[in-house]
């Protein structure tokens, strides 16, 4: 089987915008100041808002943060290679939402109808804005499995490739805040009142974030760039428990990600660090503290585990590509972030937990975990290069 080799990526998250500034904070411990502001006048509801260079540009939208992250991942060029344009080059999006115009908090809560149009939920438009945009002309899809939807994206380029569709494929998703976000998860009483504590005994909700990534992925015979990892597989499964709810056992988390070590032909036992979903909702965190803990057992000492959420916050369709570009500074340079508000661990967290300060150490074979309302579960198993 001809491998698959991550060659490019580029990101924005509330850190900045590519991987320097995330990495920066990543390495950082708890309490370093981290850029998070508020929803509300009153400090309530926190969320890690889109880089400070957008700051003063209108009416941005889902494609002017995916066209910063192309730009930064051709490094600058005004114009995408050559190898792009072909019939060959796939573009599979992780899309959640349509070409609607970020919503502020400055913008006032107003109502849904203010904001939101039937055509703002055409996810495919995200799609074809952004291909027109940059003349890739090969096969295209949008996928939507709520906050997995850029981990199954990259499951599917993945697959395209391997299948002989494709020889490349670029893949990744991008989030902004919107009233319906907003709106629907304080309904549901799943934001964090103060600040988001994943796996944290105090937990209270998630943080919602802002930004996106995208990922060139290419057959290993056909390089364009130096790999950056090596995609050694991916799974997914559906819990088929509740639309909204995880199935609280862990189960099924535990079972996708076993699939998707074995399919890799990864032992357990190989895994050095754990990308965790980690939300910090009392549901999410006990299911996925409980399913680790099937698969992962209770080593103190390995594998390193964290959820990241607590700095780049709740990316929901593109929070996947985010933490596979989080799992690959992991292995590129050797250290597991920390996992932002947990101090005090659940006590279903029967596995390291990294919290506190990061922690160096050499890591070869990395995992990141995404779910989804619907009951998706996704795991991608990243090897370093090298």
């Amino acid at each position: 089987m001809i491998p698959i080799f991550i060659t490019g990526v580029g990101v924005v998250t509330s850190s900045g915008v590519g991987t320097a500034p995330l990495e920066a904070d990543l390495r950082k411990a708890e309490g370093e100041p981290v850029r998070v502001d508020s929803l509300t006048r009153d400090g309530r509801y926190p969320y890690a808002p889109l880089s400070a260079e957008f700051e003063g540009e209108q009416d941005v939208t889902s494609c002017t943060v995916l066209d910063r992250c192309m730009d930064t991942l051709l490094g600058g060029a005004p114009v995408a290679p050559e190898f792009l344009h072909g019939p060959r080059t796939a573009l599979v999006l992780g899309v959640t939402e349509g070409m609607h115009r970020r919503w502020v908090p400055e913008d006032g809560e107003g109502s849904l109808a203010d904001s939101l149009a039937l055509s703002d939920f055409y996810e495919f438009d995200v799609c074809e804005t952004f291909a027109t945009t940059w003349g890739l002309r090969g096969p295209r899809m949008a996928i939507n499995t709520a906050c997995s939807s850029s981990a199954c994206a990259f499951g599917v380029a993945v697959e395209l490739i391997r299948s002989g569709v494709c020889d490349r494929a670029v893949t990744g998703g991008a989030a902004l805040l919107n009233r319906f976000d907003v709106f629907g998860f304080r309904s549901s009483r799943l934001l964090a009142g103060r600040s988001a504590r994943p796996f944290d005994k105090r937990r209270d909700g998630l943080m919602l974030g802002e930004g996106g990534a995208l990922i060139l992925l290419e057959r290993g015979d056909l390089l364009s760039a130096a790999p950056l990892a090596e995609v050694a597989s991916w799974e997914s499964n559906n819990e088929r428990h509740s639309i909204t709810a995880p199935e609280p056992s862990g189960r099924c988390l535990a079972a996708c990600i076993g699939k998707a070590l074995a399919a890799g032909g990864v032992a357990v036992s190989d895994v050095d660090y754990v990308n965790a979903h980690g939300t910090g909702t009392v549901a999410n965190d006990r299911s996925e503290a409980l399913g680790l803990a099937r698969l992962l057992g209770s080593d103190r000492l390995r594998p390193l585990v964290s959820s990241t959420k607590g700095l780049h916050g709740h990316l929901r369709g593109a929070g996947g590509a985010v933490e596979v570009v989080v799992t690959m500074l992991a292995l590129q340079h050797g250290f597991a972030p920390v996992t932002r508000g947990c101090t005090d661990p659940i006590e279903e967290c029967a596995w390291h937990c990294v919290r506190e300060t990061p922690e160096f150490r050499e890591i070869n074979w990395a995992a990141t975990v995404s779910r989804g309302f619907g009951g998706t579960n996704v795991a991608i198993v990243l090897k370093k290069c090298g």
